[in-house]
């Protein structure tokens, strides 16, 4: 199935630029292949999504409804027997109950408005630890268009053992450029790379594309620091919000059954950018 579209219920939407399609059909395609992998070793599936927003895009004036990862993903059938839902704004979040429980009542949602500073504590009541009989295999969509999120969140839930999915974008243009982040970001910057850019090539970086190469270069290592191994893809891109002409998904792992995931769909698009040389 492709991207589902909704109805319109009179409930507000995002704005979203075109490119937003291929983005969530990629989501798709990961949690897809996430589950695949594993579906011999989990008994159970439980997808984390930490910035739902209200569950629904438009795009333009066509008054289209297209559902966000979540909505997506259930739209098509991925089989996670829990879905847990964040989002801080609490009107979005009443939207994003409404229309869970219209469109998908018979998946069991879980909707927290709770800060990220508060959710890995509130998560481990949720998310079950494996057992030598009962496995669990927990995937976890952080795509906030922006940076913040923290590193502290990653870390501290690490005893979750959690599958991590990050689309590394955010605004990065003329207006909002690397020396925007680099100075009056810098430390929404060091929260999301979870230590200082001091000493590290991402401090002496001259231009946004090589700004955009190094912070990801850096993101992936502290990931690896962390226990968490994976890959890299790429992907075309065209924003007005974000000028560069491809952007990075990880996805980050410490199960070594799925750390392959990324390098075998960058082998099925057969597409190749040179973002990083």
């Amino acid at each position: 199935m492709g991207i589902q579209s909704f109805p319109d219920d009179g409930l507000p939407c995002n704005a979203a630029e075109p490119w937003v399609l291929s983005k969530t059909a990629l989501m798709r395609k990961l949690a897809g292949m996430f589950i695949e992998r594993l579906a011999g070793y989990a008994d159970e599936f439980i997808l984390v999504e930490l910035f739902s927003g209200n569950g629904m895009f438009t795009i333009g004036n066509s008054g289209e409804r297209w559902g966000s990862t979540a909505l997506d993903l259930m739209g098509n059938g991925l089989p996670f027997r829990k879905w847990i839902l964040c989002e801080r704004d609490r009107d979005d979040a009443n939207i994003l109950r409404i229309r869970t429980r219209r469109h998908f009542r018979n998946n069991h949602v879980l909707v927290f408005e709770d800060s990220l500073q508060a959710l890995p504590e509130k998560l481990a009541h949720y998310i079950p630890q494996s057992t030598r009989n009962y496995r669990v295999a927990t995937l976890c969509i952080a795509d906030s268009f922006s940076l913040v999120f923290p590193f502290d969140f990653v870390t501290g839930t690490l005893p979750l053992k959690l599958s991590f999915i990050i689309p590394f974008t955010f605004c990065l243009n003329a207006r909002n450029d690397y020396r925007f982040y680099l100075n009056e970001q810098r430390d929404k910057l060091e929260r999301f790379l979870g230590r200082t850019v001091a000493g590290t090539r991402l401090a002496e970086v001259a231009g946004n594309r090589n700004f955009y190469k190094h912070l990801v270069r850096l993101y992936h290592q502290e990931m690896m620091l962390q226990g968490l191994g994976g890959s890299l893809s790429v992907h075309p891109l065209d924003s007005g919000l974000m000028e560069l002409p491809a952007y990075y998904t990880g996805l980050f792992t410490s199960n070594r059954l799925v750390r392959g995931i990324q390098k075998e769909l960058q082998q099925q698009a057969y597409t190749q950018f040179t973002l990083f040389e």
